[in-house]
């Protein structure tokens, strides 16, 4: 297995209360739930490739508009707005879609030069291998967090737990170095 292998496994069974459809964003408040509708998505037992996106609500929107709106003033979101933002005007039918769509597009402008390889059997154990299946969960104990530039540090403090778009708008390429470091 080479360092950049990252292997996503579309198999696996939905996990409600994960990132699968959820991400936060550092607000002046405190941390800013955005969690995407699923249709039937908090069935445990659905697989992942069969998570629906409840496209009734008009969520995009709203999620696109709460990024504008917390992270215009960031020192790089004018260089990535247009990158982003595709991700919440074109329309996905999958969860797993909207997910590849957007790890790929990090993988891109960050310039990390994954290999992603997309898994469709569903294996209980990957020897050799770190599964974060259920280590990713938000509100577990804080762990170590390298803390960088965010926003609103100076009202709310930093907060940990951020999506990377939170990283990527504060830190840009070098969010690089705190994805990585060496």
């Amino acid at each position: 297995m080479k360092d950049r292998d990252v292997y996503i496994d579309h198999a696996e069974h939905y996990q409600k209360m994960s990132y699968r459809n959820r991400y936060y964003l550092a607000a002046p408040e405190g941390k800013l739930l955005l969690s995407i509708p699923l249709e039937k998505g908090r069935n445990q037992r659905l697989p992942m490739t069969e998570v629906a996106i409840d496209n009734r609500t008009d969520w995009q929107t709203r999620h696109w508009r709460s990024i504008v709106s917390l992270y215009n003033r960031s020192p790089f979101f004018q260089y990535f707005e247009h990158h982003i933002a595709p991700l919440y005007t074109q329309s996905y039918d999958l969860l797993t879609d909207f997910n590849t769509a957007s790890i790929q597009l990090i993988d891109r402008l960050l310039e990390l030069e994954l290999n992603i390889i997309f898994l469709n059997e569903y294996k209980a154990h990957y020897p050799d291998t770190e599964d974060l299946r259920t280590s990713l969960l938000p509100n577990q104990p804080e762990g170590l967090h390298p803390h960088y530039y965010q926003v609103f540090a100076d009202r709310s403090g930093f907060l940990p737990d951020c999506s990377i778009l939170d990283l990527l708008f504060c830190e840009a390429l070098q969010a690089k170095l705190v994805l990585l470091p060496k």
